[in-house]
């Protein structure tokens, strides 16, 4: 799966492990990177589903389907997954999750603290 990044500085949090270490600590930053390598060697999104240690879901009240990945359970920190048209644009069609699941090669990747959106 193609991995776009929202923001220049999650791009550099989810590439350079040493700026994710200093940033979000020693277990986060392994958990991040072992997502991100698996989101990469992914063809669609809905390969996460079969992989428990992920713990991926949907997130809710958001304006477009999005997806989490905890990193670690305590940190309350997240990779969230938005699944992109192949324009780039957020793909907002009413489609059933599986199906969005399926068909999404394309994904926007954001670190983000739980407890802080």
């Amino acid at each position: 799966m193609r991995l776009t990044y929202r923001t220049k500085y999650d791009e550099k949090l989810c590439n350079d492990f040493v700026f994710a270490r200093r940033k979000l600590g020693s277990d986060v930053a392994e958990r991040l990177m072992k997502a991100i390598g698996f989101a990469e060697a992914a063809s669609t999104l809905s390969e996460f589903v079969h992989v428990p240690q992920f713990r991926f879901h949907p997130l809710k009240y958001r304006t477009h389907p999005c997806f989490g990945v905890d990193l670690v359970k305590t940190s309350g920190m997240r990779l969230i997954l938005t699944p992109l048209d192949c324009e780039g644009r957020p793909d907002d069609r009413e489609r059933p999750i599986d199906q969005i699941l399926v068909e999404c090669t394309i994904a926007e990747a954001e670190v983000s603290n739980h407890y802080e959106d």
